[in-house]
């Protein structure tokens, strides 16, 4: 079985386009609870461009179900 690699706490596109040419398989976004920052907010508008195959995870612990939803909602997260 194939190793997959994850990178977490990705904050800036240029994380990410270093990831990707790296070959990492997956980004995870941290957003311990929500709602999503502006950071994240401003991350998430063009991180598709940047992130060629590798799939995208929001990283959280949020319990409340309304505030889960909503972050969810934001993106289309490949994993949470």
């Amino acid at each position: 079985m194939p190793v997959k690699v994850k990178i977490c706490d990705v904050r800036t596109l240029d994380i990410v386009e270093c990831c990707q040419r790296a070959g990492a398989d997956y980004i995870g976004i941290h957003q311990i609870k929500g709602p999503l920052s502006e950071e994240k907010r401003n991350l998430l508008r063009n991180i598709r461009d940047f992130s060629g195959k590798m799939e995208i995870v929001l990283v959280t612990k949020e319990e409340n179900i309304d505030v889960l939803v909503e972050m969810c909602s934001i993106f289309e997260w490949d994993y949470i």
